[in-house]
């Protein structure tokens, strides 16, 4: 809600198997939560907690669920072909791409600070996977998208793109443009193209009219609050999120 914070991102939680039962992920959570509040000014705690962890969460730890996210995909094979001339794969991030991404999650009062370092350090600077940048320039500014392959786990042999970030107008006609670059410019079997967008994202049925359908893995979200008093993070229609979000992506 224009108001930028530090948060943190709940990620791999594990207690030892002869330790469980014992209430310690419980316990230090709790010590955890109030040092990072106390010490950091940390104001929310949030996260993609499985199906392990999900209970324990909301049962023990006082987190909010904000929406269950299904994966949003497209079977190459169901891809229009279409002219792609325009788009270009480039190696860094400027401002531009800054700009690109505050215009497109605009409308959201929940969103991380997708800032020009903030895109470095996740792609370029400590990448946990080598990612790919497309961009396309016009008139109007860029569009881009980032995206990675890796083997599917469906498939052997096959291989598939997640899209991480996309700054890319409402429009089916440059999203089916990044598209058949994207899959032209992979030099392996790609079968299928993945991507996490809310639901009431503008340009969610653009990508359902170029054939993206929900479904395939669905992973929970959720948040907690640490200091203050404030309701936004606990309506899933503020948030924007995407792969990005995500350490496992």
């Amino acid at each position: 809600d224009n108001e930028t914070c530090l948060s943190a991102l709940s990620m791999t939680t594990m207690t030892h198997p002869e330790y469980m039962g014992k209430g310690i992920f419980n316990i230090l959570a709790k010590e955890l939560y109030n040092n990072i509040a106390s010490t950091h000014n940390v104001k929310y705690v949030w996260g993609f907690p499985n199906s392990n962890s999900h209970y324990g969460f909301i049962k023990n730890l006082a987190w909010v669920d904000v929406k269950e996210i299904p994966s949003f995909s497209i079977r190459t094979d169901k891809v229009k072909k279409c002219e792609t001339e325009n788009i270009i794969k480039v190696d860094a991030f400027s401002k531009k791409h800054e700009e690109a991404l505050m215009k497109s999650t605009q409308a959201y009062h929940v969103r991380v600070n997708r800032s020009l370092a903030y895109l470095n350090w996740r792609y370029i600077d400590n990448p946990s996977f080598d990612y790919d940048i497309w961009e396309m320039n016009s008139e109007n500014g860029v569009a881009f998208m980032v995206t990675k392959v890796f083997e599917s786990f469906d498939e052997p042999g096959a291989f598939e793109i997640d899209i991480l970030e996309c700054a890319v107008p409402a429009d089916a006609s440059m999203i089916l443009s990044f598209l058949n670059k994207i899959i032209a410019s992979v030099d392996k079997p790609i079968i299928k193209i993945n991507m996490w967008l809310p639901l009431h994202d503008e340009k969610h049925i653009h990508f359902e009219k170029v054939g993206f359908v929900p479904g395939g893995h669905i992973t929970y979200s959720g948040a907690r609050l640490l200091m203050g008093d404030n309701d936004i993070w606990s309506n899933a229609n503020n948030w924007y999120y995407s792969f990005s979000d995500s350490d496992i992506y």
